[in-house]
């Protein structure tokens, strides 16, 4: 999904160098360069940029379960655009199983434009046996 930016940033958020460890924030790191991390002032989420593929910005956003209700992650996510660079565009990566966050990007405004695999080195044993 991609957003072309614009629009406004209804919730402020700062950015966390503290969440270096965080699961997501890891995760995010193997996929991305440049990972900035944020969250709001009540901690409702956090907001993962960083440039993926391509060096294209990518978000992902995380909801903390207390929060979960709708427009919370919607609001995270335009906030987030909004640290994009003006014209800039950025791409929410979902997986397709993924429902909520789907409806949740679409509500940020965020249009579906392709689907991707990305097949990653999983380190494998060689095939012996021939």
């Amino acid at each position: 999904m991609a957003h072309d930016g614009g629009g406004e940033s209804p919730f402020l958020i700062v950015p966390r160098d503290d969440l270096n460890q965080h699961q997501t924030v890891v995760r995010a790191g193997r996929f991305r360069t440049d990972i900035f991390v944020y969250s709001d002032d009540e901690q409702r989420g956090l907001v993962i940029i960083g440039r993926g593929l391509g060096d294209r910005w990518e978000m992902a956003v995380e909801v903390d379960p207390q929060h979960r209700r709708p427009g919370v992650a919607p609001h995270l996510m335009l906030s987030g655009v909004a640290r994009i660079p003006l014209g800039g565009l950025v791409f929410g990566r979902v997986a397709p199983g993924n429902v909520a966050s789907i409806r949740a990007f679409l509500a940020a405004g965020f249009r579906p434009v392709a689907a991707e695999i990305l097949f990653l080195d999983q380190g494998s044993a060689p095939i012996s046996g021939r």
